[in-house]
């Protein structure tokens, strides 16, 4: 079909997958199906993309081919199809030598609207100069006079590299992978991006973006010939030479160890001496070689994965450091992979320490090997994986093959789960296996880079300055025609991003498109009665799980007293991670290891869907097991419930300080985040108590515990937390209301829902039950109080913000009105003002929760983007709001609403909010009547200024600028 020719069909039976290989016979370009019973359809091109420098061409083409096309000459058509489409996923992403646009849908007409507009998008865009501009990068000149610089992709990366972690990893890849093109940053270096020109960009597109230097990947239950035609009549049929083969070529290997220092940014912490990284990487085998990439991930799995692990005890158990340094694993995503080992979080004098213990650990594994039981373990975990169904199975799929499949490897071998498992299984038996990895790569491989980083302890405000100097240096060397020549560009740009699209010659959806009714899961309501004759509640669905079965316990916590209520986070990650019953911390988790597919804790701040005034915080923890293992896993989670250990201070301070290098190294790629939770806050009840779990107040609390555990202090805090573990320990097992869900096989759910009675019956037979139930948290969801504004300082270059208001509960009629609004201003004037004329990444408005949160991610701007946020209800009462605008903006709506939900999930949403299935339908029903003039009645009542004060808050360089970068 197509001109296509069929090279190789396969059947992968530990999936149900048939996977076929063609190759296009005019071209050359590959196409490689994966033919499943998954409804959810996922299409991507990919193109082999290797630059020569940090300029970023490969980045900002990715943006710019999405900017307008030949079939569809609109200056957004990527963006302007997320709202005519139900796509449940549609993005594009730049890898170190690749290019994907990917997306995947439930509706067949919209998987080929998505896949016309793909097409034409990477083989035809448009490259408009304006568009490059915009999406790269442009000089511009501020009110006074001053030059600017300014584009999407700058402003992106300028963001990305604040990452100390990235910082690292670029390093690490410069000196790893010399003369090649993992030695540049594939994404741009900001110093460098300014040297791409418009016409080296065109000139990449035509030499990489062709059908010969092409691989297609499709998965689902469409047929995959009509596929292969579409792709022949709107691409391939238009080309009929091939370009030159892109090559990656090998590294030129060192032949002795090389040892680099640099300087870089800091971290969030505090205390800037002990924010020293190093660590060891080394150069491996080819990607291409499935097998052995396959026996290094299992090799890396075994060095650090753990507390039983050798590379974590050598390294985390100590507390000579935070946690490992961001490059530690294994690292498949290049022509030649890559593995690393080392520490974050330490002293300059402990640098030498460091690289010795790493030195001994890997020596004594090429002496001793591993446990049997730690190899046990992870053949169990293979096993688990091949049965686990996930969300969206063929993104993940589509994602994991491509860059062995670039270079040349299999991608149906890549598949073959069951076969690596055999040949493992007789390679392991025949020998010393990992033993001979740990010689022959690391001990005893030459290739290898020893990389330390030091903070500068003023990079960032280093970094503006020498960017605003070369900015003055280069305006000085500007003549008045060059200055009105960079005037005249951006008034071609403002009146270019002015238009009024035209969005006519895309294709779209219609609300016919959208089911009407939900889908409505079969679930049964149990109940059990204790010893102390309290009702434990049970519900119990019948999925196609592959033979493994999911539980869920939900305990009411809304009685906890305040003094605890910081402790919470760290209380459920010791949970699981120090020890339970007559196990230690070690073999709880090589328990959990060997026989369950994980056990987590977590928290739960939730708001009654009918009632904003009722809060519910709750204490879940999650279990999965082989059938078979079930029982076990039952045992596991009553010891972590009834009888949990926190008396180890080595590792108790251990987990407190990879929670603060967590939340740390999540700043700058998820600020918005932190901002959001921090405007919220302001607002009080149930969102204050969010952001003393997940934000600003929570890392303050661990950089404090941190560094009283780190001084003289270390004793006293400890037992400091003991006690407030154990007394909400204490209050879990005698206060908090439980409720118990289980998911599995309808054979089996019965045996399962005995043994989760019996479980129940078990954990909470010493409950007084004399606290208070759901939703009864002492304190209102909303607050009218004064809505103050905070500051709050991370080392970035850039800024992130968040305003918040109060919006309404699930069930009020408001709701769905202000979550179409909420989509239809993120897609349009947010966007446009934001993104498009403001140079941020990203931007728009939330409404969630009981909450209206509008925010802002790696924005360049200090005020302009707070004044669109007070802007938006003027915009909406010049500009209007069609038919047309709501419909685009329910599609929206629904795309997200109806992304899949894989079997070990279903029926959980009314399990975890209380959200019945007559309040599910009735909500989309009014998502479906929505009108345009709801979404002036809602945005006027809701958003205007003058109406209700906004909280707001921003997370941003330490030393703000004074002005703005605005357009």
């Amino acid at each position: 079909e197509g001109g296509f020719i069929l090279r190789q069909r396969a059947l992968i039976p530990g999936r149900n997958l048939e996977t076929l290989l063609f190759e296009h016979e005019a071209t050359g370009a590959r196409h490689f199906h994966v033919a499943c019973d998954d409804t959810n359809n996922v299409f991507a091109v990919t193109f082999k993309t290797c630059p020569s420098s940090s300029n970023g061409v490969a980045h900002i083409l990715e943006h710019t081919a999405l900017c307008g096309s030949q079939r569809y000459p609109v200056r957004d058509p990527f963006f302007l199809m997320i709202k005519r489409s139900l796509n449940t996923y549609m993005n594009a992403w730049t890898a170190p030598d690749y290019t994907m646009y990917p997306y995947s849908t439930q509706n067949q007409q919209d998987y080929t609207n998505l896949m016309s507009v793909y097409l034409d998008a990477t083989f035809f865009p448009l490259l408009d100069r304006l568009d490059f501009l915009q999406e790269g990068h442009r000089l511009d000149l501020d009110e006074t006079g001053q030059l600017l610089r300014k584009g999407v992709v700058y402003n992106e990366m300028k963001g990305a590299m604040s990452d100390s972690g990235a910082q690292f990893y670029q390093h690490m890849r410069n000196n790893l992978y010399p003369g090649t093109t993992y030695h540049y940053n594939s994404g741009g270096e900001p110093e460098n991006i300014p040297e791409l020109t418009w016409e080296e960009l065109r000139e990449f597109h035509r030499t990489h973006y062709h059908p010969s230097n092409a691989y297609f990947f499709t998965y689902g239950d469409l047929p995959v010939e009509s596929h292969l035609r579409a792709i022949e009549e709107k691409a391939l049929s238009k080309f009929e030479n091939r370009v030159p083969e892109i090559t990656v070529s090998d590294v030129g290997r060192y032949t002795k160890p090389i040892r680099k220092r640099v300087d870089g940014i800091p971290s969030a912490g505090e205390d800037i001496t002990r924010q020293v990284r190093t660590a060891m990487g080394y150069l491996l085998s080819n990607v291409t070689d499935s097998y052995r990439t396959g026996c290094l991930s299992l090799l890396d799995s075994l060095l650090t994965k753990g507390p039983n692990s050798p590379m974590y005890k050598a390294l985390i158990e100590p507390n000579i450091g935070l946690d490992y340094e961001s490059t530690t694993g294994f690292d498949g995503h290049h022509r030649e992979t890559a593995y690393g080992i080392g520490l974050q979080g330490i002293t300059a004098d402990r640098v030498e320490e460091v690289l010795e213990r790493i030195d001994g650990a890997l020596n004594r594994v090429a002496r001793e090997g591993f446990p049997q039981d730690r190899v046990d373990a992870l053949l169990h975990r293979m096993e688990l994986s091949q049965k686990h169904v996930t969300g969206n199975f063929g993104l993940t799929v589509g994602g994991g093959i491509m860059c062995s499949w670039i270079h040349g490897g299999n991608p149906a071998v890549m598949l073959d789960l069951d076969g690596f498992r055999s040949r493992f299984e007789a390679e392991y038996k025949a020998g010393p296996l990992f033993q001979n990895l740990v010689k022959e790569y690391l001990l005893e491989n030459p290739h290898r880079v020893t990389l330390e980083m030091y903070p500068e302890e003023r990079y960032v405000e280093r970094k503006a300055s020498e960017e605003r100097a070369a900015l003055d240096r280069l305006q000085q060397t500007l003549s008045e025609a060059d200055l009105e020549a960079i005037r005249q560009s951006a008034e071609e740009l403002e009146a270019h991003q002015a238009k009024v699209l035209d969005a006519s010659c895309l294709p779209t959806l219609t609300t016919a498109d959208i089911p009407k009714d939900i889908e409505r899961v079969e679930k049964d309501e149990l109940s059990v009665t204790s010893a102390c004759g309290a009702t434990v509640r049970l519900q119990s669905c019948a999925q196609p799980t592959n033979g493994i079965s999911y539980f869920t316990g939900v305990i009411a916590m809304n009685d906890l007293p305040q003094e605890y209520l910081p402790y919470l986070p760290l209380f459920t990650t010791a949970l699981t991670n120090m020890g339970a019953g007559d196990l230690d911390h070690r073999q709880l988790a090589q328990a959990i290891e060997s026989y369950t597919g994980g056990i987590s804790a977590s928290s739960r701040i939730g708001v009654h869907p009918t009632d904003a005034s009722l809060c519910d915080l709750a204490l879940v923890i999650r279990g999965s097991a082989l059938d078979r293992h079930a029982p076990i896993l039952l045992h596991l989670m009553s010891d972590i419930l009834t009888s949990p250990q926190f008396e180890d201070g080595d590792v108790l301070q251990s987990l407190v300080l990879q929670s603060l290098n967590d939340m740390e190294e999540s700043l700058v790629g998820s600020g918005h985040h932190m901002a959001m939770l921090r405007a919220k806050a302001l607002l009080g009840g149930a969102y204050e108590l969010e952001d003393t779990f997940s934000g600003v107040p929570q890392l303050q609390c661990l950089q404090s515990i941190s560094a009283k555990l780190l001084g003289s202090q270390r004793e006293v805090t400890l037992q400091r937390i003991r006690e407030a573990f154990y007394a909400i320990s204490k209050h879990v097992q005698t206060h908090g209301v439980p409720r118990w869900a289980v998911n599995g096989e309808p054979d089996t759910l019965g045996e399962m829902e005995d043994r989760l009675a019996v479980f129940a019956y078990d954990t909470s037979a010493s409950r007084s039950f004399e606290g208070a139930g759901e939703y009864t948290f002492s304190g209102s969801a909303t607050t009218t109080a004064g809505r103050p504004s905070t500051y709050e300082p991370i080392p970035a270059a850039v800024y992130f913000h968040a305003r918040a208001l109060p919006g309404v509960p699930y069930t009020h009629e408001d709701s769905a009105k202000l979550q179409v609004m909420g989509s239809l201003l993120s897609s349009t004037y947010l966007h446009q003002q934001i993104r498009e004329r403001g140079g941020a990444y990203g931007g728009g408005i939330a409404a969630s929760g009981t909450a209206l949160t509008f925010y802002s991610y790696r924005d360049p701007n200090r005020n302009a983007t707070l004044d669109v946020f007070s802007n938006t209800t003027a915009w909406l009462r010049d500009e209007g709001v069609t038919e047309q605008d709501v419909h685009e903006a329910r599609l929206r709506v629904f795309s997200s609403i109806d992304s899949p939900v894989p079997p070990s999930r279903k029926g959980l949403r009314y399990f975890h909010g209380r959200v019945s299935d007559e309040m599910a339908a009735a909500r989309r029903a009014r998502l479906l009547a929505v009108t345009p003039s709801d979404i002036m009645d809602v945005a006027d009542r809701y958003l205007s200024p003058e109406r209700e004060p906004a909280s707001t808050a921003t997370l941003g360089p330490a030393q703000p600028s004074e002005g703005d970068s605005t357009s």
